[in-house]
């Protein structure tokens, strides 16, 4: 299952980088695997602790003198130093003991290893530690829908994505059609890889929501093995609430809807840890006076003034799809007690789902490709689903869950400041008309 960071890995393989990697991500999203794949493919000896599992030799890591260090690690290993300075050592776990994230750089400059990786289940936004820095961080999500064609051998398709996405030009209509059902079928198996691997061995999506349920028991266990019963309990509550949040129309969080009478300052901790950890996807409101500061890239935004900013007004989504679509697919989710399947029509229910589904499929994708997530709204109703900050000024996002895509609200945002051009997301083919990119459904992986 190729991995587009594993393009990140080659690149920092080669000569003249000399920082340790730092992969992280959410549980579940494949770091493991992909630092292994790498390491097979460029290394004869792979040297791999679990500082979860392998509390034995955490003890190690605390010992002050780098060469003491060095030969205890190759003891431990049973190897010598030659044959481990051709090799790879890969430390998984690492947040679970931060005393070994202290050694990385040594290990590294010192050669004593030919290339050193950790493995961290957090976020790049959320890793403001000095400890880590000096470390090349790339960041692992669940697939996005270009890695599924990968995975199921529909790879044929992506040239023809962005050669279209590039220049505009519709796709044929029969491939077009194509690349929709595609699309569909990854909104119901999303991106975790033990659902795409369940699929494809079994070549049904009959069993995945099995598996969604298991990766979402993985997510709780975490949470309570890793933080005190209180704080646990309210990371669980706010987690299990997300699909409802989702479902209304205003998709911004809602604390009434984890039990009534809670408070932003009673789960902000919460919510704060939840994001740290990987395990949901936070999108903060934008006020007009800070719209002179998403005139940067994307890398440059600082997001401490928009989190301030946004107050409570955020949304939250899980890391992926999938996991939303088998929580909200017939009120099947054992969480989920929201009023709409309980008294909506079906055609109510599906069309609430689909767009809670688009929206987080196109969150995630976002966020996969180093896009903070930001939306927007004014007083009299118009909203942005997305806003993109840019070099060339700030790129409003549409989501459509049909091929009509008319809305004022495009035209009140802007308004508001001037925008480059605007994306609109649907089942719509390519075409860019009006300052209006038309961008089809599969195709946002190319934004």
């Amino acid at each position: 299952m190729k991995r587009n960071a594993l393009d990140d890995l080659i690149r920092w393989n080669k000569p003249g980088c000399d920082k340790p990697a730092l992969l992280a991500g959410g549980k579940g999203v494949g770091k493991t695997f992909l630092a292994y794949d790498f390491a097979k493919a460029f290394f004869e000896d792979i040297y791999y602790i679990n500082l979860e599992q392998e509390r034995g030799v955490c003890k190690l890591f605390d010992l002050q003198q780098t060469s003491d260090f060095i030969g205890n690690l190759y003891n431990y290993f049973g190897t010598s130093k030659e044959r481990a300075q051709k090799g790879i050592l890969i430390l998984d776990e690492v947040t679970n003991y931060p005393s070994a994230v202290k050694w990385l750089i040594p290990l590294q400059k010192q050669g004593a290893f030919n290339r050193v990786i950790a493995i961290a289940d957090c976020f790049l936004d959320n890793i403001k530690d000095a400890l880590f820095k000096g470390l090349k961080i790339i960041n692992i999500y669940p697939l996005q829908f270009d890695e599924f064609l990968l995975a199921i051998s529909s790879d044929w398709y992506l040239d023809s994505i962005k050669t279209h996405f590039e220049s505009n030009k519709p796709l044929p209509d029969i491939v077009h059609k194509e690349l929709l059902n595609l699309f569909e079928l990854y909104l119901h198996i999303g991106g975790m890889p033990q659902a795409v691997n369940e699929y494809i061995s079994m070549t049904s999506a009959i069993n995945v929501p099995i598996q969604h349920k298991n990766q979402y028991s993985v997510f709780c266990n975490y949470i309570y093995e890793s933080n005190n019963e209180s704080l646990a309990l309210k990371m669980q509550q706010v987690l299990d609430s997300i699909p409802m949040q989702l479902l209304k129309d205003n998709r911004k969080f809602q604390y009434k809807l984890i039990r009534k009478g809670t408070t932003h300052a009673m789960y902000k901790d919460a919510i704060a840890e939840l994001s740290k950890s990987g395990l949901v996807l936070e999108c903060f409101k934008v006020y007009e006076n800070l719209f002179s500061q998403l005139h940067t890239s994307p890398k440059d935004i600082d997001m401490s003034a928009v989190r301030e900013g946004a107050g409570t007004s955020f949304k939250l989504y899980y890391p992926d799809t999938g996991l939303l679509y088998s929580a909200l697919a017939k009120g099947s989710h054992e969480n989920v007690s929201s009023p709409a399947f309980e008294t909506g029509s079906n055609e109510t229910v599906s069309l609430q789902v689909r767009k809670a589904v688009l929206e987080q499929y196109v969150a995630q994708t976002l966020r996969s490709n180093g896009y903070p997530l930001l939306f927007w709204e004014s007083e009299s109703m118009a909203k942005i689903d997305f806003l993109l900050p840019a070099n060339i000024g700030i790129i409003p996002v549409e989501i459509h869950d049909s091929t009509n895509t008319r809305s004022k609200s495009i035209n009140v945002f802007e308004k508001k400041v001037d925008s480059p051009f605007a994306i609109k997301i649907s089942p719509r083919n390519f075409e860019y008309s009006g300052r209006i990119k038309y961008v089809p459904n599969y195709a946002v992986f190319c934004i």
